[in-house]
């Protein structure tokens, strides 16, 4: 999957909080439409199956659209605002932000426990339990996974459920995100029950006369421009009322624009609700999500929407604007097509963002699929896994590991941020034993061992839907909580007097730490116990996980490598591996299940081949433990990253949980 940063989970660990649950809420964004719709009651018949207590909630008190009625369960949705039942387990499906949720709001709050399944990528999340993966061609995929990784009956209503998302957010298998994975999907769902006939019936056959003749008035106002390359229209509030037409009846008007030959972008604006709300399609390269972000919308690269607090006029001449310079900025390439599939280390520069390291890896492999794991602070650097092309997948597996710092830690005054770039809220003089090197020694020592950390006020943890820094930024009062750290090291480097470029007393540390740990809390508590405010002055991760600096690169010198950089993704998951081949390839690459004595496992040796007496390849031995119940194991074919296989003891099984359908390079020197 591509990583995003809300992802903190994978779908068996949200499996298993769902068994554990007994009473589920599950909701969609506002507007549902087939993918948000078949999501939430698939979700809800796979758990129903298994005795759940579950509702399901329209995100406002709005009708769904009708041409859906047919999904089973529709007519017991229920709006979030009339909803007084309990909500121990909220779910969001298909809604990656807290303002898609509309009135569900508050039971997002509520709720003991929280969870999102969606495909569309973003920067926040908003529950506890995150798994967001974008090349997903629809969030009923991940749906029809999590079924069967719960243990329900997939057939019946969960298939059928399911297929309706795929086939109405894949355009009938005609958008971009239609893969070879989406096809299987489909594949398997038609076998488990999914009548596609009656779907497409249902969905794209049932028009209603006013729909089609609202599309009549929008192809008559259509504008095409910017030599063809765009085709634009817009639909007033009089002509719904006109034609006694709903929202609904304007969804299909979108595709009648995107289908005209040379047209590589589709718009249609519509009022509705006293604003305008904006559609946009795309055929090649051309990023519309980035074009909806900018009127504060979200989506897909070839699927976005956004509304406009502006009249009907004025917005369709701003629209026009954004369009025309999105299309001239964007080269007219296929989307995501690099064929590259690998993971490299990225030694990060000062003053770049996590993000902005991902943009240029984007522009260095051609490859639209491209995700970083463990984010660094811009002035932060060091250590950046970036994921390219179908390995992106395995950001959700790369993550979750400790870390190793070197840190300046400068003594006297103290920032919002708790670092450099912050704003310097206070100082103090500094007391002389902190110049002291034994002191500074010992101290240093001390701080070794579990304890509770309060994150900076600048920070992406979540209170209520909203993270911190985001709160600190718009001047809110946000109240966190203590989190369990660890520090399993801590070496002082050196005292230094105000010099080298900082201006005031610092200490040089290097730290060996738990996942959650803020290096930027550690500093501000040190200069606490110690009577003067204190920052981070500079930082830089020297090894997360198994992946050390030395074998990261600079972004010149990745320039110049390209995927001779990739590194081995089965060394830096740190788990054991299995190989296959023949027909057992062939079963993993369908993600079939395993029973445990098809699979021996190996691992790299513990010491060097000279002191190994039982050598099966170079660099490695069998095992001789047997599997542990939830065991991630790698699983490598042709030499390549094949799949990931979690064991499930109670059945004395491999259950695939991600597969790699062109394998993950592992490297030249494997």
């Amino acid at each position: 999957m591509a990583p995003t940063p809300q992802t903190n989970t994978d779908l068996a660990a949200i499996a298993a909080a769902l068994r554990a649950s007994d009473d589920i809420v599950i909701c969609g964004h506002v507007s549902p439409d087939g993918d948000c719709l078949g999501s939430q009651l698939a979700l809800a018949a796979a758990l129903r199956s298994l005795g759940k207590r579950v509702a399901c909630l329209l995100a406002k008190d709005e009708p769904a659209d009708a041409r859906l009625s047919f999904l089973p369960g529709f007519a017991d949705l229920v709006p979030a605002a009339r909803y007084d039942g309990p909500a121990r387990t909220f779910v969001a499906v298909d809604v990656p932000t807290r303002a898609r949720i509309g009135d569900a709001a508050s039971l997002l709050d509520a709720s003991e426990t929280s969870v999102v399944v969606d495909h569309h990528a973003v920067e926040t999340t908003m529950a506890d339990l995150t798994y967001v993966d974008p090349d997903a061609a629809s969030t009923t995929m991940l749906v029809w996974e999590l079924a069967g990784l719960l243990g329900a009956d997939r057939t019946g209503d969960v298939a059928l459920c399911c297929y309706t998302g795929l086939v109405t957010d894949t355009g009938r298998f005609q958008y971009q995100n239609t893969d070879a994975a989406a096809l299987r999907a489909a594949s398997e769902m038609a076998a488990a029950g999914a009548d596609a006939a009656f779907v497409s019936r249902a969905v794209f056959q049932s028009r209603s006369e006013a729909s089609v003749r609202l599309e009549g008035i929008a192809i008559g106002r259509m504008r095409l421009e910017a030599g063809g390359a765009i085709a634009r229209s817009w639909l007033s509030r009089e002509d719904f009322e006109a034609l006694g037409a709903t929202k609904a009846d304007a969804e299909p008007v979108i595709d009648a624009l995107r289908s005209i030959a040379g047209v590589r972008v589709a718009c249609v604006l519509r009022e509705q609700d006293g604003a305008v709300r904006g559609s946009l399609r795309a055929k090649d390269g051309t990023d519309v999500a980035a074009i909806a972000r900018r009127f504060g919308g979200g989506g897909h690269v070839a699927a976005a929407g956004f509304t406009l607090e502006l009249p009907l006029s004025e917005a369709v001449a701003t629209v026009g604007r954004a369009l025309e310079e999105a299309v001239a900025a964007a080269p007219l390439v296929k989307r995501g097509t690099s064929g590259l599939s690998l993971v490299v280390g990225v030694n990060k520069p000062a003053g770049m963002s996590s993000h902005d390291v991902v943009n240029r890896c984007r522009r260095i492999f051609g490859e639209r699929r491209v995700g970083h794991t463990g984010t660094l602070d811009p002035m932060a650097t060091g250590v950046l896994p970036v994921c390219v092309g179908p390995a992106t997948r395995l950001g959700a597996y790369l993550t979750g590991h400790d870390k190793r710092y070197r840190v300046r830690i400068a003594f006297g005054a103290g920032t919002d941020t708790d670092d450099a770039e912050g704003r310097v809220l206070r100082t103090a003089p500094v007391p002389a034993r902190v110049l002291d090197p034994e002191f500074a020694r010992a101290f240093v020592a001390g701080l070794v061992g579990a304890r509770k950390q309060m994150p900076p006020a600048y920070s992406a943890v979540k209170v209520g839907g909203t993270k911190s820094y985001e709160a600190a930024r718009s001047g809110s009062i946000i109240e966190l909580k203590p989190r369990d750290i660890v520090v399993h090291d801590a070496l002082l480097l050196g005292v230094r007097e105000a010099a080298d470029g900082c201006d005031l007393p610092s200490w040089d540390v290097e730290f060996h730490v738990s996942k959650g740990t803020y290096i930027r809390a550690l500093a501000r508590d040190a200069g606490a116990a110690l009577g003067c405010p204190a920052h981070v002055a500079a930082l830089e991760r020297t090894a997360l996980g198994l992946l050390s600096l030395e074998e990261c690169v600079s972004l010149e010198a990745l320039a110049d490598l390209g995927d001779r950089a990739a590194l081995d993704p089965v060394r830096l998951l740190g788990a054991r591996f299995a190989f296959a081949q023949g027909d057992m390839a062939a079963r993993v690459a369908n993600g079939a299940a395993l029973g445990s004595a098809e699979l021996p496992l190996f691992e790299r040796r513990r010491t060097t081949s000279a002191l190994e007496l039982c050598a099966c390849t170079a660099g490695v031995r069998e095992s001789c433990e047997p599997p542990k119940d939830g065991e991630l194991v790698a699983v490598v074919s042709d030499n390549r990253l094949a799949a990931l296989y979690g064991y499930d003891r109670a059945r004395d099984r491999f259950k695939a949980r991600c597969v790699f359908q062109t394998g993950v390079s592992r490297g030249r020197d494997c």
